[in-house]
């Protein structure tokens, strides 16, 4: 293993390597020994013949490390900013490498991600992308899609670069460090008929109105007069000022509120009720927007409060609060309680008291049969195993001299 000191780039976007290993691929442990008994043979017998197959073995060897090793010093990568995504949802992984060399191609390049040991493993599938070949003073890239299979907040953080060209014997691999942050929200799966008719009942519409036009009773602006606008919506006083027809506009009407309220989690409850549970929450302030609701959030034991809002914008805020949910914070804020009177109310046990829905089996409430905890296929037989490598098409630009 060789260390090498980490450099700033002129361009920031580009990061050299950090560190930089070689190691014998399996079939080079097999040439390896192929080479050793031929050495036997030729010391032996002393054939000339075997003498000129050892020395073309041993330059074997060093070709593979020479011709692919020393381009891969001159190499600079960069991973695109991740997107938010869900449980079973797929996340791209893309990567563009620069070749600051002049003269030597780089091939068959591989990279893959390396999780810590700090962090966990099994939060996404592990498949690498390939790149086929970075000209001299040129950028190539390359993605892979992976599936994330855990809600939280995940930490990317060392990319690996390497490459077995040209005979497969030798791999050789560059170390790149690039912390990442990926946020995987909960699973949002449809809602049995039964569970949204639980969402209606008890709703009022707000006395707030929206800072937009509408049809509430505020009045939001005047505006000029287009043919088809009813005659009794014209301001005839303002018109008269104006000395052209103009009308009134009223304010928009808030939609409903409608509070979630989440019971707390027991100690002993398992992983899988609960991210149950958690994607339950999701899906039901998901199904609420959809029905032009204005739902709001409250998990007093673990202090977080989402306040009622419609639109993409309010459940951006809720799938954000429910990815940083963990079970241990319920220790934390194990006496407060709800500030306003939820609409409803989830549970995380399966046993619970009327008017409380339960969220431990998905079976209860998701339309199909889903799982909000996922196993990565690198956990799983290699018989089932599919490839899902994406290779973009590769584009190549110079490198500013």
């Amino acid at each position: 293993m060789i260390s090498l000191p980490t450099r700033s780039t002129p361009d920031d976007r580009f990061v050299r390597p950090s560190r930089r290993t070689y190691s014998l691929h399996p079939p080079g442990i097999i040439y390896l020994l192929t080479v050793f008994f031929i050495a036997v043979g030729g010391f032996n017998s002393q054939n000339n013949l075997l003498f000129w197959a050892f020395g073309v073995g041993i330059a074997g060897l060093l070709i593979s490390g020479i011709v692919s090793g020393a381009p891969l010093m001159h190499l600079q990568i960069k991973r695109a900013r991740t997107e938010t995504v869900g449980v079973a949802e797929h996340l791209r992984l893309g990567y563009e490498i620069r070749n600051n060399g002049r003269l030597w191609p780089a091939y068959a390049l591989r990279i893959d991600e390396v999780i810590s040991k700090s962090a966990r493993s099994d939060w996404m599938d592990r498949i690498p992308a390939v790149m086929a070949h970075v000209g001299p003073g040129q950028v190539s890239g390359s993605s892979t899609r992976v599936r994330a299979c855990r809600r939280g907040v995940h930490e990317l953080g060392r990319v690996r670069v390497s490459t077995t060209f040209p005979f497969g014997l030798i791999r050789k691999s560059l170390y790149f460090d690039l912390p990442q942050t990926v946020r995987v929200h909960p699973r949002i799966a449809e809602l049995q008929r039964e569970v949204k008719a639980r969402i209606q009942p008890g709703l009022i519409y707000s006395t707030r109105s929206h800072n937009r036009a509408g049809q509430g009773d505020e009045f939001f602006a005047l505006r000029e007069y287009m043919p088809g606008d009813p005659m009794r919506t014209i301001s005839w006083r303002a018109s008269a000022r104006k000395d052209t027809l103009v009308v009134k506009q009223h304010a928009a009407l808030a939609p409903p509120r409608l509070w979630i309220a989440v019971e707390p989690p027991s100690a002993d409850i398992d992983e899988r009720s609960f991210e149950n549970t958690i994607a339950f929450v999701a899906s039901l302030y998901a199904q609420a927007s959809r029905d032009q609701l204005a739902p709001g959030l409250q998990i007093a034991w673990a202090g977080m409060t989402v306040a009622p809002s419609s639109g993409s914008a309010g459940l951006d805020r809720a799938l954000e609060a429910l990815t940083n949910l963990q079970q241990q914070d319920a220790t934390s804020h194990a006496t407060a309680t709800n500030q306003n009177d939820p609409d409803l109310i989830v549970s995380f046990s399966a046993i619970h008291a009327e008017g409380v829905l339960s969220g431990a089996d998905t079976s209860d409430w998701a339309v199909d049969d889903i799982e909000t905890v996922l196993m990565p296929a690198a956990h799983q037989k290699r018989s089932k195993r599919k490839s899902q490598v994406a290779i973009s098409p590769t584009t190549t630009a110079r490198v500013p001299a």
